[in-house]
């Protein structure tokens, strides 16, 4: 494939370059799949990379891009796995999802829609992926360009992963095939194993990661597609804010399913972030924020949805904010709620 591919039909959009950059937990369920299918243990792998194992347990969670791209480079280089990332990426694919994005792409009208609906929702997998569309002529085959970075860390590992996850998946929904794949790196396996997981040629050591495709297949309808369902996941995933989420927000989450238990410290958001402390303080900052403050308005945002939904007496909003002393909580409601202190506990509920 010759024809030079033009500039953007539209507008870029950067992938975050930073250590922050995450992907969704839900893939170290299929990362544990695919390691016990080869006869391996994935917890300790998990632990020694710095990777909490109870994320298995929380596929809504985050793991930082610092952790996963090492711990696949392990994987391949020295578990005798080197295509570890399309095996990932099968894997993905024999699962199904009621995800509201998933939704809207799987139940597209057109290859077209549903590729550039999951080129805008990207960052909701991955902030560190990009995917772009692109037109190498007028009448020409459709470039969909895929790149995935995050500061200096790059896995070849994680681009055969995205690429067949993220790009492929949605051209088999019009049961189309590409015409070639291009990618950066060198050959990671052998022919056959590329050849069984693209079915088209695939090019090395080329300007870009892409996918080309035939026009006529860009323009193809969904044949299985629900309309109705397509409509409901725009909806779902228009009101959720994950997609464009600050980093903040995803340490809010992690902060509030640790206090009721107390171990919510900085030290454990650190461990579970992946991020060194000096590090997550000036990523804090960028946001005007500080872990002590996220700590403070979750604990007020807690005992404000307890009081309006629970009878909780005081011991027990305690330990839900994640106290130990209960006059903590009246110590603190006149200034997260005003002079008069919100809805106060009954006096009968007051320690003495």
């Amino acid at each position: 494939m010759s024809a030079p591919v033009k500039k953007p039909a539209h507008r870029r959009r950067s992938a975050p370059a930073s250590p922050r950059s995450w992907i969704r937990a839900n893939t170290l369920g299929w990362l544990d799949k695919v390691l016990r299918a080869a006869g391996h243990d994935p917890i300790p792998l998990f632990a020694s990379h710095g990777i909490d194992p109870d994320l298995l347990d929380r596929p809504e969670g985050v793991v930082p891009i610092a952790r996963l791209a090492p711990l696949l480079d392990h994987v391949a280089a020295s578990l005798g796995m080197p295509d570890v990332g399309m095996r990932l990426a099968q894997q993905q694919r024999r699962e199904e999802t009621s995800d509201p994005v998933d939704l809207a792409i799987f139940n597209a009208p057109t290859l077209k829609d549903a590729f550039l609906y999951g080129e805008r929702h990207v960052a909701y997998y991955c902030t560190a992926a990009l995917l772009e569309v692109r037109h190498s002529s007028a009448n020409g085959p459709i470039c969909l360009y895929y790149k995935f970075g995050a500061d200096q860390i790059h896995s070849d590992q994680i681009t055969e992963y995205g690429c067949l996850g993220a790009a492929l998946n949605i051209i088999a929904l019009a049961g189309s095939q590409p015409l070639e794949v291009w990618f950066r790196h060198g050959p990671l396996s052998t022919p056959a194993v590329y050849a069984e997981n693209f079915a088209a040629k695939v090019r090395f050591g080329m300007p870009c990661d892409a996918i080309f495709i035939d026009l006529d297949d860009w323009l193809r309808p969904i044949e299985r597609s629900d309309p109705e369902l397509h409509l409901r996941g725009r909806a779902l995933a228009a009101k959720r804010k994950a997609d464009t989420a600050p980093f903040s927000a995803h340490l809010r989450g992690e902060i509030e399913r640790l206090l009721p238990a107390r171990k919510c410290s900085y030290d454990s958001i650190c461990k579970w972030s992946g991020i060194p402390p000096r590090t997550l303080r000036r990523y804090l900052a960028d946001e005007s924020t500080t872990f002590a403050q996220l700590k403070d308005e979750v604990r007020r945002d807690n005992i404000r949805h307890a009081l309006s939904t629970s009878d909780l007496d005081l011991s027990e909003l305690a330990h839900y904010a994640g106290y130990y002393d209960p006059s903590s909580v009246t110590r603190n409601m006149p200034r997260w709620f005003g002079a008069e202190g919100g809805k106060k506990p009954r006096a009968s509920e007051r320690p003495n």
